[in-house]
């Protein structure tokens, strides 16, 4: 299962997935002498609760950042990337510097008690969460907030694709990314 809009890493290219974690799937899948079949894509906040249902998809592959509170629902595997997170603002905002976000709305996918890592210290900041990478930077780039929160590689990945973006801050968070497996 996974949340497939989340590129470089999981997204779809018209119906096929592809990126970093699903060619890193297919080669483990590869190894181990399995097929990988992906469901369609899965909103990221959904994936954990099915992982530990069972018996519809096997594991979570979606960018899982390893935390506290997810390790008490599911298992990981070893890490497979280390991130940080960024700020990225539309590069006609005047916005040099996260102080400048005090009181402004910035946009974030809903990942769990994850949606405000990268917010936590500018003041008054109204957070937003979206379903998908791709609805923040459109509301981004329509101006609906002034700012996404995100990790640096998927940033990097949309400023390459939005050339009117520019992220301005990394956030040291050490975050590291795993496969969710059931306990079972």
């Amino acid at each position: 299962a996974a949340s497939l809009d989340f590129p470089p890493f999981e997204n779809l290219n018209g119906d096929k997935p592809e990126g970093f974690a699903v060619d890193l799937m297919t080669l483990l899948a590869e190894e181990m002498g399995l097929e990988c079949e992906y469901l369609p894509s899965t909103k990221f906040d959904t994936i954990v609760p099915l992982i530990q249902t069972g018996g519809k998809a096997d594991v979570g592959v979606s960018s899982f950042t390893i935390t506290d509170k997810r390790l008490q629902q599911v298992d990981f595997t070893d890490p497979y990337c280390n991130v940080n997170q960024s700020i990225t603002v539309r590069s006609d905002s005047g916005i040099t510097d996260v102080a400048q976000l005090e009181g402004k709305k910035i946009g974030a996918q809903r990942r769990h008690d994850r949606l405000r890592v990268g917010c936590e210290n500018i003041k008054d900041a109204e957070v937003t969460g979206y379903d998908e990478m791709t609805a923040v930077f459109a509301a981004l780039d329509s101006g609906q907030i002034d700012a996404v929160s995100v990790d640096l590689p998927v940033a990097n990945y949309y400023v390459r694709s939005y050339s009117d973006c520019q992220v301005i801050k990394e956030i040291p968070t050490g975050e590291q990314y795993a496969v969710a497996v059931s306990k079972e």
